[in-house]
């Protein structure tokens, strides 16, 4: 299913792991939306039906992420959920994890590794104006991406443009 833009929580203690998915993602059509805690997590899936993927941190404060997923999941049974974790050896073969999780990545968190994730679950988009707004020097000349792409009768895939950011 296509949509115009999909929307993505990220739920996580740590403010920067959040600025770095938001960071990898930003060529995309994707609202980001962040919870530093479960209880916020549950609030914000709770007022956002259009939530379509959700990233969870497992050890957070207060609530971790396996409660909060399994929280989630009681009212979102159809919401991926995928995991995120520094400690993935001790969590991998999990089999609570197994059962409430879409599956998981790895702390420090890689940009192929995320998008494969995302890909799994959204049809993605890159955003138009990523490119063809920014302005760059060819031949003396100033134009756009997107005429240079046209000028040169060149095309990026989905998964080279990603590669290429």
């Amino acid at each position: 299913m296509k949509k115009d833009n999909y929307t993505v929580l990220v739920v996580d203690d740590d403010f920067i792991s959040y600025l770095l998915i938001k960071e990898m993602l930003s060529p995309f059509k994707i609202d980001l939306l962040y919870a530093n805690c479960g209880s916020s997590a549950i609030k914000t899936c709770i007022n956002n039906d259009d939530i379509s993927l959700i990233f969870m941190d497992i050890k957070m404060k207060g609530m971790n992420g396996f409660e909060t997923a399994s929280f989630i999941k009681g009212f979102r049974k159809n919401v991926p959920i995928v995991f995120q974790t520094a400690y993935a050896e001790e969590f991998s073969h999990d089999a609570f994890m197994i059962q409430i999780g879409s599956g998981y990545i790895e702390k420090p968190i890689k940009k192929t590794t995320l998008m494969n994730e995302v890909n799994k679950y959204l049809n993605l988009e890159i955003k138009k104006t990523t490119i063809k707004n920014e302005k760059i020097t060819f031949l003396n000349k100033k134009i756009s991406f997107g005429e240079l792409f046209k000028k040169l009768n060149f095309s990026l895939s989905f998964n080279d443009f990603y590669t290429f950011l």
